[in-house]
C-alpha cells in the first residue's frame, strides 16, 4: 500500500473526529471549529 493510499483511508477515519468537533457544543463553539 502506498502513501497516498495511507494518507486516503486515514482522512477518511478521521470523519467522525472532524464532524464531532464541529458540532461540538452545538455549534457554537469559536475555538472547536478551527480543528
Amino acid at each position: 500500500m502506498n502513501l497516498p493510499n495511507k494518507l486516503t483511508i486515514l482522512r477518511v477515519i478521521m470523519i467522525p473526529f472532524f464532524v464531532a468537533a464541529l458540532l461540538y457544543d452545538g455549534g457554537a463553539n469559536q475555538n472547536m471549529r478551527y480543528v
